[in-house]
């Protein structure tokens, strides 16, 4: 096994560890319920989160603020989080920093999202008009250059 996690760059215990799991690694492969394009990975919780109770009472407090309508933004989390954890540890207990890195994998575990509220402005009283200007301009341009409808795609989003 030695030589086989040389070349391929993978440690031995990740090697040992598909070795011993290897029947149902092929069986999960089989399953068409598991076998899909996105990551296949067997049962198992992974790490978890180091501050668990932590993360449960500042889980609730995102959760109320959200349902008072209250703006619960970044900034406003860490800084609970690091309330929540002298309350529970004290003042002398080890340090705790909720960095931006922490603040991402507990939002991930939480699935939870962070969105920016917007404003809506009213539209131009010439809207239709200049709409339709730009709509004639691009049609010009397709003529123009000869764009065939085969070669227009939509670029409004971007996968992430």
């Amino acid at each position: 096994m030695n030589n086989t996690n040389n070349k391929h760059d993978v440690a031995s215990g990740t090697l040992r560890g598909c070795w011993q799991n290897r029947q149902k690694l092929q069986d999960a492969s089989k399953d068409r319920q598991i076998a899909t394009r996105t990551a296949r990975r067997l049962g198992g919780r992974g790490r978890g989160p180091e501050y668990p109770e932590v993360e449960a009472r500042l889980h609730l407090w995102i959760l109320d603020g959200n349902a008072k309508g209250l703006q619960v933004k970044d900034s406003y989390i860490r800084l609970q989080a690091q309330n929540i954890y002298q309350k529970l540890r004290g003042p002398d207990g080890p340090k705790f920093d909720a960095s931006t890195g922490w603040l991402a994998r507990f939002k991930k575990r939480k699935q939870l999202v962070s969105r920016r509220q917007t404003t809506t402005r009213t539209l131009p009283k010439d809207a239709v008009h200049a709409c339709r200007d730009i709509i004639q301009r691009v049609q010009q341009l397709f003529e123009l250059h000869q764009i065939q409808p085969r070669n227009i795609v939509n670029m409004d989003q971007v996968p992430r």
